[in-house]
Formats: structure tokens, sequence, C-alpha cells
């Protein structure tokens, strides 16, 4: 098997540990076994791995798949089910699913090309179709985690520095802890989120004009889902000159495409760019200082 890119073992390593590890020495015979198993002939991976196994694939009588493989877990699982909820409405199809072996086979989204490439005004465009199209309420026959789930994120921070606030500064984590807890008690209607609807997770398709993958999977309201996208791509957003007038013109215009409340989209946003900053730390000691950086200034453009 060809060299992975660089970082994407660590990533794995630092996440699941020697399960990690086990999981990369059985790779090979896990896809000659799916292969096999499911009918399909895996070619190259995709270059961008980060946490997962993805490659395309083709299947027996010629229809182009994207298989992926993860240590077996529940957020593969979530996913998987998230997937299997929106059934093709904004999203990948998901094809095949395998809990023991966390494998997926996913329907090929062509041209494929992500909103990264797009002006401000068409990539929000892009992301308030897909939010139409995804966003429905599940019954209670599913199962998937809550956004007050998601918020003991900022107990367990405080829980490991003795109720302080470890590395971030802590007026934003006392500000961004107060506003999620308020936007929980006041929440309307909720549905089931992509709740990771950032750029690179929206591609372009041939069925519909614009197609989500990667879905985490979570109940919680609509203006939540704002929240990955105003915060990305966060390469690029650190060096924007005026990021908290940038930040304001994505609400406006997500608003006005979509008729989701600005104050709450904002704050959502600014609750859960701390939030990102903390499971940053927690899973890589790294990368949750630029995290905040957007942070303030979702704060400002208030």
């Amino acid at each position: 098997m060809a060299e992975f890119p660089s970082g994407f073992k660590q990533r794995v390593l630092e996440l699941h540990g020697s399960n990690g590890q086990r999981w990369f020495d059985q790779l090979p015979s896990l896809i000659r076994s799916i292969e096999k198993s499911w009918n399909i002939q895996v070619s190259t991976y995709l270059p961008s791995l980060t946490y997962n196994y993805v490659a395309l694939a083709e299947t027996n009588e010629g229809n182009k798949t994207v298989l992926k493989i993860g240590v077996p877990c529940d957020a593969l699982d979530l996913e998987a089910r998230s997937l299997q909820f929106f059934g093709g409405n904004g999203a990948a199809r998901l094809l095949k699913y395998s809990t023991e072996r966390g494998a997926m086979l996913i329907e090929r989204i062509e041209p494929g090309y992500s909103i990264t490439q797009l002006d401000e005004k068409q990539a929000v465009k892009a992301f308030s179709f897909v939010i139409k199209e995804i966003h429905r309420s599940p019954d209670s026959s599913y199962n998937f985690p809550t956004l007050q789930d998601w918020g003991t994120g900022f107990d367990q921070l405080r829980a490991q520095f003795d109720g302080k606030s470890g590395p971030l500064p802590p007026d934003l984590m006392d500000n961004g802890e107060a506003i999620y807890k308020d936007l929980i008690e006041s929440m309307a209607s909720p549905v089931l989120l992509h709740g990771d609807l950032h750029h690179e997770n929206i591609l372009a398709g041939r069925r519909k004009p614009w197609l989500a993958i990667d879905p985490k999977g979570v109940i919680g309201e609509p203006e939540y889902e704002a929240g990955a996208f105003l915060r990305n791509p966060l390469s690029k957003l650190v060096y924007e000159d005026n990021l908290a007038g940038l930040i304001k013109n994505r609400i406006d215009m997500i608003s006005e495409m979509t008729g989701y409340d600005k104050d709450r989209m904002a704050q959502w946003g600014f609750a859960q760019a701390v939030l990102s900053a903390i499971w940053s730390f927690e899973d890589h000691r790294s990368g949750w200082k630029n995290v905040l950086v957007v942070a303030r200034a979702i704060q400002k453009a208030s």
C-alpha cells in the first residue's frame, strides 16, 4: 500500500491510540475483504485524508462510488445514520455500511469541487440550498445526540483545570459557555443538523447542484448550522483584514436566503467557535488559537 499523506497516521493515533495502530496494521487486509464482499474495486485514495481512509471505488457494474473506512466508533456510526436519514436530500447517498468494519460505501459526487472555489455570495447560496434540503425533524425512533450533549465540552474542560478555563482566555470561555446554555434553553423546534457544514463539506453535484458530505449528526435548532460555515475556511479567515465585517455579511446573506434569525446565528457561531477551540485543544493540543481569533471576530460582528 502506498505511503499515506503526512499527518494522517498521527491524527488517527492521537484520536484512537492503540486501537488506531491496530487499525492501520489491518487496513490492507480490510480493504481486500470489503472489495470481495461488496463487489467493488478500490483505486486511488484521496490526498486529503484526515481521520479516515477515503478512496475512489467502482462497483462491478461500473457505478462510481467512494469507500470510507475508519476506526469503528460512534462518530462513524452517526455519520452513516445521518446520511441514511437524509436519504440523498441535500447530501450524498449512503449505499452500504458495516458497523463492525467501520466502512461506508457512498455515492461519488461529481464534478465534486467544494464551495471553497466560489466567491462569498455564491458560497452562501450553496450553503443555504443544502440546509433547506437536509433540515427536517426526526421522529422518536431516531437516537441522535443533542446540542445539549455537545455542550458538556465546556464542563469537561473546566474539570481538567479545577473549574478554570485552562488555555482559553477566561472571558471567551465564560461568555461562550453562558451564551451556549442560554441558547439551549430557548431553542426553537429542533431538526437533525449536519453539525459540521463548512465549505469543504459542500460539493458540486449533478443530480442536485450542491450536496453535503461528512455529517456529524446532532439534534438542534437550524440556526446552529451556520456556525461551522461562519468560521471557515479557517486558514484563510485568520488573514482577513476585516474579519468581523466579512462574518457579518455572511450572517446577513444567510438570513436573507433562509429566514434564519441573525442574532441567534451570531450567538451560536460565537459559542460554537469557543467549543470548537476546546475540542481542538483536547484532541490535538493545537489549532485552537486560530479558532479563537474567529470567535472574537464573530463576537464583534454580533
